[in-house]
């Protein structure tokens, strides 16, 4: 009897099959994966809104804003322009934070949430003693929370 050779190739529809089912898996499995992700860029986004809330309890600190302590305040970080104690106020956030502008701040957000932030709001009740902070895109809110604090 004389050897024969067996063909040990795979076909081309077997490795069309192979193909077929490593797609399904990795399709699979990236829709599973990509939401945490994502919830979990904006959490860290959610973590920069919030550090402009211990920004603004250190600013209000200081003595020389001079914020009237009556009513409410609202500051929007970037698109706002204010007179003395207000302006005061802006830049000093702006200065604790390291965000000088609304382009850096998005240049560090790693969800698309974040990135779609066009100012950060703040709202400042003395009488209350509260702080309110909401990162907003126009006049909507971009993250379903807002920050609040009894600061003084």
């Amino acid at each position: 009897m004389a050897f024969e050779a067996k063909n040990r190739n795979f076909s081309l529809f077997e490795l069309i099959i192979a193909i077929a089912i490593l797609a399904a898996l990795a399709a699979i499995i990236g829709i599973q994966v990509l939401p945490p992700l994502e919830r979990a860029k904006e959490a860290r986004d959610l973590e920069l809104v919030e550090y402009y809330l211990s920004a603004a309890e250190k600013a209000l600190s200081n003595p020389e804003i001079g914020l009237e302590q009556s009513g409410v305040t609202v500051i929007d970080i970037y698109t706002g322009s204010y007179q003395a104690a207000e302006a005061n106020l802006q830049q000093e956030i702006r200065e604790i934070t390291g965000y000088h502008s609304i382009d850096a701040l998005k240049n560090e957000a790693l969800s698309q949430k974040g990135r779609r932030i066009t100012d950060i709001r703040i709202m400042i009740a003395p009488g209350e003693g509260s702080i309110c902070v909401q990162a907003v895109n126009g006049e909507n809110e971009v993250f379903d929370k807002t920050f609040s604090e009894l600061a003084f």
